[in-house]
């Protein structure tokens, strides 16, 4: 039942997706405003066509 307990080990490393997804997800509203809303990271390219696509529609 029991495995190593050291089999694994845990490292540290800085993910830049990850920091780019926090700071993003501190623009979410509190409460029913911010519900249903998720942080995703996207090629520059593909949201800069959908900010294009967007522009068009109003």
């Amino acid at each position: 039942m029991g495995g190593d307990p050291y089999a694994y080990v845990a490292t540290v490393r800085k993910c830049f997706g990850c920091e780019e997804i926090g700071r993003e997800q501190q623009h979410i509203p509190d409460g029913a405003a911010g519900t249903g809303m998720k942080v995703m990271l996207l090629p520059a390219s593909v949201a800069a066509a959908i900010e294009v696509q967007n522009d068009h529609l109003v």
